[in-house]
């Protein structure tokens, strides 16, 4: 799957909480699984496009989003634009995007995918216990938007039943089908550090941003009661130090304003910490105390348990489902009842033992990085799929007039989604187009076949279907198969076709257009992956080529031509696939079909391609040749091109099946000239 991430957050350059640590935790382990993903987050100092660990980061920005919170709007038409630009070239199949801040609400016009909206800590909810009030058009338009978003969405996913349920009754939702799938995280970096025996700890550490949601102004009210009854017990606190609170100052000096000044040997502010230094500290800890008065699935919990630290908690959280145990959790009101809670379990060493054997068993069982990855890539196909398959059903519904009694993706589509449609009279496919499809020239290929006697795949009714803003067509299913190894008089038939007079009056972009926008972009580009001296030859190359006026033909090609295009039977064969129908030549269709006929790796099999590649009628050797060289050219451009800005990878071992050194190689050994002269 080809999974998209959208969120300002995300490390190391916009680390703020815990959306960004949620975001690269899920998105290394998609990598992990064999999934493309792309993370659409905030630059703050340029736009950049990097693959990190694996996974494509895209940071972006202007100058007019520096100040994101006075320029929101600015910068959700920037991530709209670049959503819509990766849409188009089929670079991402689902989006997802947290409730907070709705940044691709914008996007929502253009959108031909699934959209997953990963409930977080909506605004509604997490100025309620920061505090805040939200009386500016900024938030009111946020508390709009965040709602907007959640109602449209195709899939909506929460960590928690508690901020389901929450977010649900906070705002008015009329949507229910909430799925809950715990966070991922690095639990298993945590799990795989054996325990530090503890001695005889005397440390009740809290962790986490120190603010007020988190309830560190109710802990600091229960310190004096828990330090007179327990004795000289030190707390420490590991978080950043921040101003959300009732009095908008630094927290740590309002928790010692709270705390009487004798207590203050026994508190320790350690700031934040890396991994190394986090587990020391969870493994030497007597107790760990989180006390939020509201928190949806706090990672230090997660961390807690794979450390056999035991804890108190809140009531008013995820934690209740995170540890199946209720009896150490407060009720988030009084700093009373967290003192007693504190005071009791640090009493009860049976109680600590017990409950730290039970937390690590069970952040084992039900949170390791496995088990939580793969209930992500199970919610996602099921919304891939059933966004296509609503499209489809509603057109079968309602236009085909057919009960469809069979669904079946056919894999392998790289550009579109192909399913095979079973009814009880017959068999479809169906194609959604996720790339914008030149239907003037389809429409012209058609009527040339169809003029011609010769098989063309056309949808039903010659219907494209704008089902919101997808486009679907619906084709009767061909029986039949493709053919790698043709026989001559199949070589023949083939060529028959591609012979035919295809000359055309209708007005559309050409395949030159398409090449020239690759010539221009490579020319333009400061080039940092592939030899710049490479790429300046194939330009010079090309160049030269189009002073030749074979290549302002203007004749309605197919422009794949190839084996797999093309589906035989008893009789005969039937051309399929027309997205790259378009006005050239109709030697370039010549060239494809006799070179994917043929190639194998960096070999053209000299004989196979002999049989194709034949002068006729107006064409000479010279043209053969120059619309070989273009189309080599063609294909090193585009692969080049697209490995320069990031969208594909020539390294990847898959890509390299088909990789440009190869073309580049064919391009060299005058192996055209040998087809043609032998």
């Amino acid at each position: 799957m080809k999974i998209c991430l959208v969120h300002e957050e995300y490390p190391d350059e916009t680390n703020f909480g815990g959306i960004a640590t949620y975001q690269k935790y899920l998105a290394e382990n998609l990598v992990k699984k064999g999934h493309e993903v792309t993370v659409i987050c905030r630059g703050l100092k340029e736009y950049s496009d990097k693959v990190i660990n694996k996974v494509r980061v895209i940071r972006i920005y202007n100058e007019e989003t520096e100040d994101i919170y006075n320029n929101y709007y600015k910068y959700r038409e920037l991530v709209s634009d670049k959503l819509l630009e990766l849409q188009n070239h089929n670079e991402i199949e689902i989006i997802e995007v947290p409730d907070w801040g709705a940044e691709t609400v914008l996007f929502e016009k253009y959108r031909k995918i699934p959209l997953v909206v990963r409930l977080h800590t909506p605004l509604v909810i997490w100025s309620e216990y920061n505090k805040s009030k939200l009386d500016d058009s900024i938030h009111k338009t946020m508390l709009k938007w965040e709602k907007k978003m959640i109602e449209s969405a195709d899939k909506v996913v929460s960590c928690t039943e508690i901020l389901k349920n929450l977010v649900i009754d906070k705002m008015n939702l009329t949507r229910t089908d909430i799925d809950v799938i715990p966070n991922p995280s690095n639990v298993d970096y945590f799990i795989s550090k054996k325990d530090i025996k503890k001695l005889k700890s005397k440390t009740i550490l809290y962790c986490g941003s120190i603010e007020q949601r988190k309830g560190v102004i109710l802990l600091a009210e229960a310190i004096p009661t828990i330090i007179e009854k327990l004795g000289n017990v030190k707390f420490l606190f590991v978080g950043k130090d921040t101003t959300r609170n009732d009095k908008n100052i630094s927290t740590v000096e309002y928790i010692k304003e709270i705390v009487p000044k004798k207590y203050h040997k026994n508190l320790e502010f350690k700031g934040q910490l890396l991994n190394s230094d986090l587990v020391k500290i969870y493994n030497s800890s007597a107790i760990g105390v989180y006390p939020s008065l509201f928190d949806n699935f706090p990672y230090v919990v997660l961390e807690s348990m794979a450390c056999s630290l035991p804890f108190v908690g809140s009531i008013n959280s995820g934690m209740k489902e995170m540890t199946a145990n209720s009896k150490y959790l407060y009720d988030a009101k009084t700093s009373e009842d967290l003192a007693n809670k504190v005071i009791e379990l640090y009493n009860n060493k049976e109680d600590r033992e017990a409950l730290s054997k039970e937390l690590r068993e069970r952040v084992i069982s039900e949170y390791s990085s496995d088990i939580v990855t793969d209930k992500f890539i199970k919610m996602y196909k099921n919304a891939i799929n059933n966004y296509n398959s609503t499209m489809i059903k509603s057109v079968f519904r309602d236009d085909i007039k057919e009960e469809i009694t069979d669904l079946k993706r056919i894999e392998g589509g790289i550009a579109n989604i192909v399913y095979l449609v079973t009814t009880p009279k017959n068999k479809y496919v169906a194609k959604i187009y996720r790339k914008c499809i030149d239907r003037k020239a389809t429409e012209e290929f058609i009527k040339v076949c169809n003029k011609n006697n010769i098989s063309v795949l056309n949808s039903i009714n010659s219907t494209f279907y704008e089902i919101g803003n997808s486009c679907l067509c619906i084709y009767e299913y061909i029986e039949g198969k493709h053919i790698k190894k043709l026989t001559n008089p199949q070589i023949e038939s083939i060529m028959d076709f591609i012979k035919i007079d295809k000359t055309t009056n209708i007005k559309c972009n050409t395949l030159l257009d398409k090449v020239n926008f690759y010539y221009d972009e490579l020319r333009n580009m400061e080039t940092k992956k592939v030899d710049r001296n490479i790429i300046d030859e194939l330009l010079r190359r090309y160049m030269k080529l189009q002073n030749y006026s074979i290549f302002y033909d203007n004749e309605i090609i197919h422009g794949d031509l190839t084996p797999t295009n093309i589906i035989w039977n008893d009789k005969g064969f039937t051309i399929i696939d027309l997205d790259e129908a378009t006005i050239f030549t109709k030697l370039y269709d010549l060239v494809v079909f006799a070179i994917k006929f043929s190639k194998t790796g960096k070999d053209i099999d000299i004989k196979l391609a002999k049989k194709i590649l034949k002068p006729f009628d107006k064409y000479t050797k010279i043209d053969i040749i120059n619309i070989w060289n273009f189309y080599i050219l063609k294909v090193l451009m585009e692969k080049i091109y697209l490995y320069e800005i990031g969208k594909i990878d020539l390294l990847d071992e898959v890509q390299k099946q088909d990789n440009w050194e190869d073309w580049y190689s064919i391009l060299n050994n005058g192996v055209i000239e040998d087809i043609l002269n032998k």
